[in-house]
């Protein structure tokens, strides 16, 4: 199976972000279902494996807190965009879940994941847009402003992967104090 760690994003932030999708040929936005905060992504494990990872989870313990949402952003930073996204602004409380997370990864025997957290929501997937049309979009398109996001619990997710696109099933929620 194929896990992730997220943050949930509640329904009146989901609908504030779907205000910023304007038509561009090529430019696939995501369905407001599958908006989520990755917290690490985990890959291909067997059944044991993720029984492992959910009990390192589980140790996991961090206070509730609160994340603000920012600007819009896209990866790769230069070129043509291949993901567009709204980013998090920096949080300590946030960063510090992120490291008690991938140390409960390593404890439960996976790799390190070696890539740097860039905490975001995708927002947006490029499926053969123009990429100057995107980078236009980002560079003049008004953010609005968010309320505050507050961080209760953080979830495993089992990602199934289909011709129409990833299917995110909660495998177990894991509440913050």
């Amino acid at each position: 199976m194929r896990l992730f760690t997220a943050i949930t994003i509640p329904d009146d932030i989901k609908a504030k972000l779907e205000e910023l999708f304007i038509p561009i040929e090529g430019l696939k936005w995501q369905e407001k279902s599958q908006m989520h905060l990755t917290l690490r992504f985990i890959g291909e494990v067997d059944k044991r494996m993720a029984k492992t990872v959910t009990d390192e989870l589980e140790k996991v313990k961090v206070a509730s807190f609160r994340i603000n949402l920012t600007r819009l952003g896209s990866f790769p930073r230069k070129g043509n965009p291949k993901v567009l996204w709204i980013g998090v602004k920096e949080n300590s409380s946030l960063n510090d879940l992120h490291a008690r997370i991938e140390l409960a990864c390593r404890d439960a025997g996976l790799e390190p994941d070696e890539r740097s957290f860039k905490p975001h929501i995708t927002i947006a997937r490029n499926k053969g847009a123009d990429g100057e049309k995107v980078r236009s979009y980002i560079e003049n398109q008004t953010v609005p402003d968010f309320e505050p996001i507050q961080v209760t619990d953080f979830l495993l997710f089992r990602s199934e992967l289909t011709a129409n696109g990833a299917i995110h099933h909660i495998e177990k929620k894991f509440a913050l104090q």
